[in-house]
């Protein structure tokens, strides 16, 4: 059982924790997110994106954010140093480790979906390069195309916002009056 003065600093723990994964989620982009390649012409940002290898973490800043946020949350309360806080928090726990699950599951769909348009935006554009009187390529739909994959992120995004709101909350009412 947690004494009065240690469910607080477990709540802020799981909250640095929650932020030092949110910093992670947005330093692991992908570097040609930069608005200066926009500037370039088409067919010389063709050729580059053609030959320019994968990167792993093209997938949209949010949901790894929070990937990690909840991730790293987990720490303090898996090696128990807060001993107690799982039982009495059970419900805030469970919900912690489904949106886990359930955004690393949404990264892993959406990066498999991610490489297969990449590859054939890619095939796409090695043909128009390679053959000078052929037309423009027709568009890939890209992953904004797929709803319920937009659906999926959203719920996770509003079940994130919620354990926010419950960490606040329990960390303001915790916290001594003075």
């Amino acid at each position: 059982m947690l004494g009065p003065q240690s469910q607080p600093l477990c709540w802020v723990e799981i909250l640095i924790f929650g932020a030092v994964g949110v910093v992670l989620g947005a330093a692991f982009g992908d570097p040609a997110d930069n608005p200066a390649a926009s500037e370039v012409s088409s067919t010389v940002a063709a050729r580059y994106y053609s030959n320019r290898p994968q990167s792993a973490s093209s997938l949209p800043k949010l949901p790894r954010c929070i990937f990690f946020a909840m991730l790293l949350s987990l720490g303090p309360l898996l090696k128990k140093e807060c001993p107690g806080f799982i039982s009495q928090n059970l419900l805030f726990f469970t919900g912690v480790v489904i949106l886990v699950l359930s955004t690393g599951g949404w990264l892993l769909v959406a990066s498999a979906l991610r490489q297969t348009i990449d590859e054939q935006r890619r095939i796409r554009i090695n043909e128009f390069i390679a053959d000078s009187t052929a037309p423009a390529p027709a568009p890939v739909q890209g992953m904004d195309s797929y709803s319920w994959l937009k659906i999926w992120n959203w719920t996770n995004t509003a079940y994130f916002v919620l354990l926010l709101v419950v960490l606040a909350r329990n960390i303001l009412l915790l916290l001594p009056a003075s």
